[in-house]
């Protein structure tokens, strides 16, 4: 049989191997049969609507390839703000307003807190311990809790200096190799996650937890993409052995299962073995293994699981949409040079250009907190959010949503609605400011990082990181576009890649240099007296 490309729920291209053709009878019939039956009883009950579903495959070739935020924010207008899609099957809503995000994620929270766990995220790479794909239950609150007492509680102060440290170290490499900038803000992020998680030094930006949590990121990403791969819609193709014809997913998923234990187990087992020989200094790790110590034993088996998990969960997530951010500032930056010229204005008049920005000065730089807001809006680290699951049959105005219903909120949508957010593809961080007459829109912080129970853990530690970053360079840097021999401007596309669950911009070009002589000296200065 030829390859086919099939176009999934969620709007990725997927292919379908060679399948004996017996097989595709079989499970033709037997999906048939289910789709029938369970159409029949949920058309008993009205269900929120959508576009017109096809037999057996439902709304497959509806789907975009890419962007399906955009396609639902266009669907939005003929449909409304709740949309139903089926899919093999498979329902899915997508929320296209805050109100009713709120009301389903938020306010009844207990039913939509759970997790789809396809078999490439759970049987096949084993991705479940990072908590973001674990399902709502005793193991989520016993991964969760330890990183919500860490990172998001008066507790995450103590890790100011690790991400005062990072920054500075940030500006030593944009100031010593500027054209490395998509790099240099990856490793920056990943030293403050390690020092914070393990205690762990990243000297330099090619150091091997770098490229193993961007290699393990994109996996679990790709991973976690609804239908991204064929076994996810057919659970049956994970029992097919590696060298059988059109098996090659299980070749990516013996490639994902071997990252996901290593981003698990070898930052947690060098730290232990610091600890071990009285190398290590204080990290979430050490404090979690002094806690073993206090009861009287060393670490169980039980006690290793736990804590490795957490500590790669802070590894995995903390990394990926912190870096995003930063890149789509300084992307931001490059195109809208207006915007920086404000943010350097206001931290000259506040601070001055005798010493770099610091947390003490967040609350007198409201400007710098705008530019941080609209870098959530304009561009989301995560435009679909990561979806939840409903557990049990619920009704919300009138319509009817049935247990294991995926449900996504448009956090694009919601982020880019003129009518909150008038000319919502410029960047103009104004719009969060106080002003006569000036209504505040919706805050981005509340829609970024999730919703009800599955709310982000670190969200203190991000903003005060992203914070630190982006004033510390708009204090010392100063952003623009490239220009080609003849002196003409070559701006960035400003292009993002969505092949993964986070988004991030295409690797892209500016030029970055320091914004005086003095302020070279007061990076060199700093780097000095946080070696």
């Amino acid at each position: 049989m030829d390859v086919e490309t099939f176009t999934t729920h969620a709007g990725f291209s997927i292919m379908l191997r060679p399948i004996i053709l017996l097989d595709v009878f079989v499970v033709g019939a037997c999906v048939t049969w289910l789709q029938q039956t369970v159409s029949s009883k949920r058309r008993a009950r009205l269900l929120p609507p959508g576009p017109p579903r096809m037999a057996l495959i439902g709304n497959v070739l509806d789907m975009p390839k890419s962007h399906l935020w955009e396609k639902a924010a266009e669907w939005r207008k003929e449909y409304g703000d709740i949309i139903y899609l089926e899919n093999f099957g498979s329902p899915l809503v997508i929320l296209n307003s805050y109100e009713a995000t709120i009301d389903l994620l938020e306010k009844r929270s207990i039913k939509y807190s759970s997790r789809s766990t396809p078999p490439m995220v759970d049987e096949l790479q084993d991705w479940t311990w990072l908590t973001v794909f674990t399902p709502y239950g005793n193991r989520w609150k016993g991964y969760r809790g330890p990183i919500q007492k860490a990172f998001n509680t008066p507790e995450v102060i103590e890790y100011k200096d690790i991400q005062r440290r990072s920054s500075r170290l940030l500006l030593a490499d944009l100031l010593r190799d500027p054209g490395k900038h998509n790099l240099y803000v990856k490793s920056s992020t990943v030293r403050t996650i390690m020092l914070a998680a393990y205690g762990h030094e990243v000297v330099e930006a090619n150091d091997s937890y770098v490229s193993l949590v961007e290699e393990g990121t994109i996996f679990a990403g790709s991973a976690a993409v609804p239908g991204q791969f064929l076994v996810d819609i057919f659970p049956w193709l994970k029992y097919v052995p590696t060298w059988f014809p059109g098996a090659g997913f299980q070749k990516i998923a013996q490639q994902g299962r071997r990252l996901s234990h290593d981003m698990r187990y070898i930052p947690y087992e060098n730290t232990k073995n610091k600890i071990l020989s009285g190398e290590a200094g204080q990290s979430l790790v050490s404090r979690l293994l002094d806690q073993c110590v206090a009861r009287g034993s060393n670490s169980t088996p039980e006690d290793d699981a736990l804590i490795s998990a957490v500590a790669g969960m802070v590894y995995a997530g903390g990394t990926d949409t912190t870096s995003s951010v930063l890149q789509t500032f300084l992307l931001a930056m490059t195109l809208f040079p207006e915007a920086q010229k404000k943010g350097q204005e206001e931290i000259d008049r506040v601070i001055g250009n005798d010493r770099l920005p610091d947390f003490e000065d967040k609350e007198n730089l409201p400007y710098i907190d705008a530019i941080y807001k609209e870098c959530l809006r304009w561009n989301q680290p995560l435009p679909l959010g990561v979806p939840h699951l409903l557990t049990e049959d619920d009704t919300y105005n009138g319509y009817f949503l049935p247990a294991g219903t995926v449900v996504a909120a448009n956090q694009w949508w919601m982020m880019h609605d003129p009518s909150e957010f008038p000319e919502p593809e410029i960047f103009r961080p104004e719009r969060f400011l106080p002003a006569p007459g000036n209504k505040l829109p919706l805050d981005p912080s509340k829609v970024a990082f999730g919703f009800g129970r599955r709310v982000c853990a670190g969200k203190l530690m991000a903003d005060s990181s992203v914070y630190i970053t982006i004033a510390s360079i708009l204090a010392t840097f100063d952003i623009s576009v490239p220009v080609d021999e003849a002196g003409n401007p070559q701006p960035p596309s400003a292009e993002y890649n969505t092949s993964s669950v986070v988004n991030h911009p295409m690797p892209f070009d500016c030029i970055v240099r320091s914004r005086s002589e003095k302020a070279a000296a007061l990076i060199v200065q700093s780097v000095d007296m946080h070696i």
